[in-house]
């Protein structure tokens, strides 16, 4: 039954990372990128770009897929854009109550 669980448990692992990376990649390919609205709210050419380079967009993909897995290895999910804080402490408060 254990060896059974830990099976289970690696292939969930697995099927998490191979889907994120490949959301990843998926959404690299896309034309556009988050600050493309900014564009469409004014911003400058100047702002576009620092704020490509704090996002990460500047970086290769599989760099940006290395970083996000490096990142998740040891719990780091970012920060929320809409909350504006960590989302491991976010997701933890919300897991506690469902």
């Amino acid at each position: 039954m254990w060896r059974f669980l830990v099976a289970r448990a690696c292939f969930l692992v697995a099927l998490v990372l191979v889907a994120s990376s490949a959301m990843i990649a998926v959404t690299s390919l896309a034309p556009g990128d988050v600050t493309a609205e900014a564009q469409l709210e004014g911003a400058n050419g100047e702002q576009i770009a620092r704020e490509r380079v704090r996002l990460g967009l500047d970086r290769p993909v599989l760099a940006r897929v290395a970083g996000w897995l490096g990142h998740t290895a040891r719990l780091d999910f970012g920060t929320s854009f809409r909350y504006g804080q960590p989302v491991l402490a976010l997701v933890t408060t919300r897991a506690a109550h469902s």
